[in-house]
């Protein structure tokens, strides 16, 4: 079940810097794109991050069956990329 929320959590905080990202994105000045990204996006990151690590965590801690150790590849093979690139 920790592994379950944890994904959760990263499903909300993901959410939260796309719609961050966005906001970076239509920010026109330069500077105050720079500024929004340090300010706004990278602690968002550094959330993301952690708690990633802590899913993965629990997940490596869970595995007990083939079909565990799939989802353990799905997250190399698909999620992570996508979540930390």
């Amino acid at each position: 079940m920790r592994y379950l929320r944890a994904v959760g959590q990263i499903d909300c905080t993901w959410g939260r810097f796309n719609a961050a990202l966005n906001k970076v994105k239509k920010e026109q000045d330069k500077e105050k794109q720079k500024q929004l990204a340090r300010e706004t996006l990278l602690p968002i990151r550094k959330e993301l991050v952690g708690q990633v690590a802590e899913a993965h965590k629990l997940l490596l801690a869970s595995i007990t069956t083939t079909g565990r150790m799939g989802t353990a590849a799905n997250w190399q093979q698909h999620l992570l990329p996508g979540l930390l690139t």
